[in-house]
């Protein structure tokens, strides 16, 4: 085995010798990357005027850390993925070597000088959180929760919480962990939501957010990104049920631009031609580990800043939002620099934190090979071991960023802090101290505690300590009505947005008129961010005083597209409910011209989302309306009429897995309106057996074709969902929608191109044109993937999403990848359209 290794090592570097990339390398002067020792690393730095690095631990303290947390009393606890790409191969990668070290500065000099090893033998960890008396713990697919019975900070209790992801690519698996304001635990790149509650764990869906890390504000709002986009997140805060569904509301993306600037020559990424004429990254290709710095020990001009990591440049950038009418937007903080760059090319910077102390902290991974096995190019492979990034293995870094008006402070002690205490440090300066005074207050449940806290809701002078007031209260279980009710007339926004939602639980069926009373009030609020969640709130509600108080806001969004979008993601799922119960009240029954406009509105997302399930219910609630709501049909029936296609695309038919119940009536239906809009969107769906033809039944597989079928699907599942949706839907800011794609069941041989070398933009995808700011940068996965597993995934899409196509096999595959060894760019639309 190990001289096939080795022979298959040197073919890799043989094959690499005529990349085209060597050429462009010898146009610059690469510098050496020897390991530098800390006070050496620390000047390799640039940073922003008046800011300066301080290191906090460096190896052997702490070993290729990912993220970093503290306790209630100031201990810093890290997660250390030691076993990641041990070699330029990856092989061994998943040895239990990874562990969860606790540091701790005892002499008060900050830095850390006691390491002690809570648990170890772990594979590939890669998240951590203090959670109650432990912590949990991400790795090898599950989520722990991890404590110490005898208070020694050595693991001996090991819970099961929650499956966490799969084996595959840590690249693509979730992280993050991060306790929203909500109290809600969210991941990146996980589709679920965890709490913690009397009965047990709780875990709810969510969508789908960013790559690796995740961070939030002081209002509550999620952000991430994903390696090719800086900055995504949603436009609401965590609580509103819009942040949970696809779509509108959720994946944000808040820079166009995604240019960096490093201050070294980065030779060492896996694309070539991302290099401008100085052999610099041109634009951000390994974006991770967001932090919006809500600390209070750096400039007042900070805070709220977006810092943004990018290992593959050496650099962290600064983003600086700026709000207007409740909508952010952003800019970079320095036009044509970084806040902090590096000249040490094994500077890995891949999380940031705010501190205990309020400065900002670095997660320096340390390591000289950064990209993951699957897509090492044979450029980069080669890159690595002409350069001997590849050893040493081990290392890490994390640092601390200060300012010239900086302060020393003391260590934190909060573990036997008083609830009184706790309840004061919600008005903190520093958001990690009014964090975790939140979480303490609601792990602790301590009934003594509650008056103070409503105490504080109703009369203390700061906002964000009134916001965290209402938030601890429903964490705890011990919020009341009356208490609610007073939070609705606070003049802080986002705390009467928070006081609508959190009434829900007050609204019985049937509901008590003088409580929808009061919620009712609010519907001439002057922030659209409360009018929204009182639609969420009373949108289900069927009462004549959610009438009066849903209108002015319908008639709103009518007008406004993306504002009626972020209402009805608000709804996701549950959009028939939400109309059938609308159109119940007797305002519903005269027909006016904003009315009519709102239905098309409302069903036209469902109409270009292609998901079949929400069409159908649709479909129902139009069907179900009496002879005099003929309006109401032809308004909704017209919103469901997919957009008239561009000039020389072709109208794709929407395809649904049953006949649409009612239609048969609608295309029957006395009102000739009703009729005719009906056979229009009629000519634009299909389902088995329509118009008396046959079911459709697609050519078997034989054994062997769905043995690879069988095997495409794993990888499906383990490579590709993760920007494409395990149902093929695509996820923002990551990768395309497959289903019905002309790609997908086009040419087998354009396909087997696009997975074997990878696709960069602009490319146009089911009538959408995608490039590098849009989430389209397909990797490679030649080296990733044998021919055996290219065929199977290509078998599985093409039968899964492309409306049965015919299978791939292995040889096709393996003829592809033969007539085409020498390449090592991604394809584009132009040469892949020239292939039949």
């Amino acid at each position: 085995m190990k001289s096939l290794s080795l022979l298959l090592l040197a073919s890799s570097v043989a094959l690499a010798a005529d990349d085209p990339g060597d050429a462009v390398l010898k146009k610059f002067a690469i510098p050496p990357a020897p390991v530098l020792k800390g006070e050496d690393a620390v000047k390799s730095f640039k940073l922003a005027p008046g800011y300066r690095i301080e290191m906090v631990a460096e190896e052997p303290m702490v070993q290729s850390p990912v993220q970093i947390v503290w306790d209630a009393d100031g201990r810093l606890w890290v997660c250390e993925m030691t076993g990641y790409m041990p070699n330029v191969d990856g092989t061994n990668e998943r040895e239990p070597v990874g562990s969860i070290a606790v540091l701790e500065d005892t002499d008060g000099d900050g830095r850390m000088d006691k390491r002690t090893v809570f648990l170890d033998k772990l594979v590939l960890p890669r998240a951590i959180a203090i959670h109650g008396d432990g912590v949990l713990v991400a790795e090898n697919g599950k989520l722990w929760h991890c404590r110490s019975s005898k208070n020694d900070l050595k693991c001996d209790e090991k819970t099961l919480v929650s499956e966490y992801g799969g084996l595959n690519n840590p690249e693509y698996n979730p992280n993050g962990l991060l306790t929203g304001l909500d109290n809600w635990i969210y991941s990146s790149q996980f589709s679920f939501r965890l709490r913690k509650t009397a009965k047990g764990w709780v875990k709810e869906p969510t969508t789908g957010r960013g790559q690796w890390g995740i961070t939030q504000d002081d209002a509550g709002r999620l952000f991430y990104n994903s390696n090719s986009s800086l900055l995504r997140g949603d436009a609401q805060p965590c609580y509103s049920p819009n942040a949970h569904a696809a779509g509108a509301g959720s994946n944000v993306t808040y820079f166009k631009s995604q240019d960096v600037y490093p201050i070294r020559v980065t030779p060492g990424i896996n694309r070539y031609y991302m290099l401008n004429d100085a052999g610099k990254l041109k634009a951000v290709t390994a974006a991770c580990g967001p932090c919006i710095y809500r600390g209070d020990n750096l400039p007042a001009d900070a805070k709220g800043n977006a810092f943004v990591c990018e290992p593959s440049a050496n650099l962290i950038k600064r983003n600086v939002f700026i709000e207007d009418g409740g909508k952010l937007t952003t800019k970079f903080a320095y036009p044509d620099s970084e806040f902090l760059a590096s000249t040490d090319e094994r500077f890995r910077p891949v999380n940031l934190a705010n501190g205990p102390d309020g400065c900002l902290y670095v997660v320096d991974l340390y390591h000289g090979i950064l990209q993951h096995k699957t897509y090492m190019t044979p450029y980069l492979k080669k890159q690595v071991l002409d350069r001997g990034l590849d050893k040493p293995i081990g290392n890490g870094r994390i640092y601390r960023v200060v300012h010239e008006s900086s302060t020393a402070r003391k260590p934190v002690q909060l573990s036997k802090a008083t609830g009184g205490e706790l309840v004061k440090l919600l008005s903190h300066p520093n958001a990690w101290h009014r964090e975790t005074a939140q979480r303490m207050l609601v792990e602790r449940a301590d009934a003594a505690t509650v008056p103070e806290l409503k105490k504080t809701l109703a009369a203390d002078a700061n906002p964000l300590t009134r916001l965290h007031a209402i938030w601890t209260l429903e964490g705890m279980g011990k919020l009341d009505e009356d208490t609610v009710l007073n939070a609705f007339n606070d003049k802080d926004s986002n705390v009467r947005a928070s006081a609508v939602n959190v009434v829900r639980p007050f609204i019985k069926t049937p509901p008590d008129p003088d409580l929808l009373a009061e919620v009712a009030k609010l519907k001439d609020d002057p922030s659209r961010d409360v009018r929204q969640q009182l639609i969420f709130t009373l949108g289900l509600v069927n009462h004549p005083y959610t009438e009066a108080a849903l209108e002015p806001t319908l008639k709103l969004a009518g007008d406004d597209a993306k504002f009626l979008e972020l209402l009805m993601a608000g709804f996701a799922g549950r959009e028939s409910e939400f109309l059938a119960n609308l159109l119940q009240s007797p305002a519903w029954k005269t027909e006016e011209p904003w009315r009519a406009k709102f239905l098309k509105a409302v069903a036209l997302p469902v109409s270009k989302q292609k998901n079949p399930l929400p069409f159908l219910r649709i479909l129902h609630v139009v069907g179900t309306q009496p002879p005099e709501g003929a309006w109401r049909q032809v308004a909704l029936l017209q919103g469901l009429v997919p957009p008239a296609p561009k000039a020389k695309d072709v109208a794709k038919p929407i395809k649904l897995p049953a006949a649409p119940e009612g239609i048969e009536g609608l295309l029957k239906s006395s009102n000739a309106k009703v009729k005719a809009t009906a056979e229009t969107l009629a000519k634009q769906l299909n389902w088995p057996g329509k118009d008396g033809q046959p079911i459709p039944v697609p050519k078997p597989l034989n054994a062997e074709q769905q043995k690879l079928f069988n095997v495409g699907k794993e990888v499906f599942v383990q490579t590709c969902a993760a920007c494409h949706h395990a149902a093929g839907y695509g996820e923002a800011g990551k990768g395309p929608m497959l289903i019905d794609s002309d790609w997908v069941r086009g040419s087998p041989d354009r396909l087997a191109r696009m997975v074997l070398h990878g696709v960069r933009g602009p490319i146009k995808i089911s009538g959408e044109t995608f490039n590098k700011d849009s989430g389209l940068e397909m990797p490679a996965m030649a080296l990733a993937l044998d021919d055996e597993k290219v065929a199977g995934v290509l078998t599985y899409i093409r039968r899964e999403f492309g409306d049965d196509a015919a299978p791939v096999d292995a040889p096709t595959v393996q003829k592809i990848r033969d007539a085409n060894k020498g390449r090592t760019e991604q394809w584009t639309e132009p040469e892949l359209l020239k292939i039949k």
